[in-house]
């Protein structure tokens, strides 16, 4: 699907209502579970030609649901393809499910989340105008150190703006989702501040959960200082001396890819069932998470790897990737390293696999208490050579 500018784009939200007694998690200075929502919660979406571009404030959305919502919007809106991103900012039905032990997930939150986002991009449709598209690069200053390796890097975002409807979309290396503060530096909630802010210019914006993975530049977990990153990037994006570039061409391109997963030792699913009921009785919400989560990863490896979608987006010399990964910096750093092209990998939900991700590729050492990788080395390799193989036939 290729498209010349101007293009056809619209913008429209939805705020999500749950009931009070669904535990949406909010990440930062939170580690108890809330008692119902913590701010108000939206599904963005903006709308390109046929393609939806759709940010939710929930993390856990995954393929199979989106699926079902792909479906249902592409009958009543004409919808090709939705391309689902999560801010990270509070527990969607994937981790209410493994992380806070709600199943079945509650009929009500599967479908507060179905019609809101069908309704978000039905009226993002109804609205479209047409717009041109700029975009620009711009520094993050902050300290970033990856948890993983120790390793401290130097991190830009993307900021694409369709002046016409007063929408931006921005790609941001920076992880929202932080366990509690025990093991990990804290992140919070710094994507709703950032939302919060540039509505407050006149801005309509998505944010987009972008390759930094496991990076948190915020060490301190209160709100102020969420609120203070969120001020501080917004001021790099609109003083960056980057200067913005007009697309003039925009094309969107699905490959497809099957990544084996590593050898790994997991115990049989009764110790972790048995271990996870004693956390219940305890009400140890930490433990919770570890047991539940290890009872979802043995389900997911006896597969023996996953059969993914990966989506490029290319507007004149940026290429947008969006992978259904969690973390995979490394990739970005080798693929800069291959191809001309000014890259941006953007992670997304639909076809989401939780914390199957590259980190296998990177570690040197870790203070976190397990790794979740799934993928060898050298799956990272064929994906990179995929991804090379598509940007080579299309430049």
């Amino acid at each position: 699907m290729e498209f010349k500018t101007p293009v056809n784009a619209g913008y429209a939200e939805e705020s999500l209502c749950f009931p009070p007694f669904i535990p949406l998690g909010g990440y930062g200075t939170r580690t108890q579970l809330s008692k119902g929502t913590l701010e108000s919660l939206f599904i963005r979406t903006l709308v390109i030609e046929n393609i939806a571009m759709v940010s939710g404030d929930l993390h856990g959305i995954e393929k199979d649901f989106v699926e079902g919502i792909k479906k249902e919007a592409r009958d009543k809106a004409g919808i090709e393809e939705i391309l689902f991103s999560p801010s990270h900012t509070h527990s969607g039905p994937a981790c209410l499910n493994r992380s806070y032990n709600l199943t079945p997930i509650p009929e009500c939150v599967l479908d507060e989340i179905r019609t809101k986002t069908i309704n978000s991009i039905i009226n993002a449709k109804k609205c479209q105008m047409k717009t041109s598209i700029l975009w620009r690069t711009f520094p993050i200053k902050n300290k970033a150190v990856h948890r993983r390796t120790d390793e401290v890097i130097n991190l830009q975002g993307v900021y694409v703006l369709f002046p016409h409807i007063q929408t931006a979309m921005g790609i941001i290396p920076i992880r929202p989702v932080v366990l509690p503060p025990s093991n990990l530096m804290l992140s919070g909630d710094y994507p709703y501040y950032l939302v919060k802010a540039m509505k407050e210019k006149g801005i309509n914006f998505l944010f987009f959960y972008g390759a930094g993975g496991d990076i948190n530049p915020i060490t301190r977990g209160d709100i102020e200082a969420c609120r203070k990153f969120a001020h501080d990037l917004m001021r790099e994006i609109f003083s960056s001396k980057t200067r913005y570039s007009c697309v003039s061409r925009v094309k969107f391109k699905k490959s497809s890819i099957f990544l084996k997963f590593r050898k790994i030792q997991l115990q049989s699913p009764e110790i972790y069932r048995k271990r996870l009921k004693e956390a219940q009785e305890k009400k140890d919400y930490s433990e919770i998470f570890l047991y539940r989560e290890k009872l979802w990863l043995y389900e997911i490896y006896r597969k023996g790897g996953i059969h993914t979608d990966i989506w490029f987006l290319f507007m004149d010399d940026l290429v947008l990737i969006f992978l259904p990964l969690d973390t995979f910096y490394e990739i970005e750093k080798r693929l800069n390293a291959c191809c001309f092209k000014k890259l941006c990998i953007v992670g997304i939900t639909n076809g989401h696999q939780g914390y199957i991700e590259d980190s296998s590729m990177t570690v040197k050492s870790t203070k976190s208490p397990m790794s979740w990788s799934l993928l060898s080395p050298e799956a990272g390799d064929r994906l990179i050579s995929h991804v090379l193989e598509v940007l080579n036939h299309e430049t």
